[in-house]
């Protein structure tokens, strides 16, 4: 997966930490980007905050992506799951 570094913006007088979802898990995670809080109006506290979140947000991401893997019909997990249920009948 290809990752964008994670860019602070405002809205309003908060400022958010915005990771750019890469293209192979937009569909898991059913976004383009993701936002969260830096819980400061401040942007140099944002700025020093920012790679925490992003870590944060990259993880869940992640998360997203292997619990899509595991609920899409033709994963590897599933394909165990059909064929177990096979050989106990």
């Amino acid at each position: 997966m290809e990752w964008y570094a994670a860019k602070v913006n405002r809205r309003g007088k908060w400022q958010y930490i915005c990771v750019t979802v890469p293209a192979e898990a937009r569909e898991a995670v059913g976004h383009k980007q993701i936002k969260r809080s830096a819980g400061t109006a401040d942007p140099q506290i944002a700025e020093r905050r920012k790679h925490e979140i992003e870590a944060e947000l990259r993880h869940e991401v992640l998360e997203a992506v292997a619990r899509n893997r595991m609920v899409a019909p033709d994963s590897a997990y599933q394909r165990a799951v059909t064929e177990l249920r096979l050989r106990g009948t």
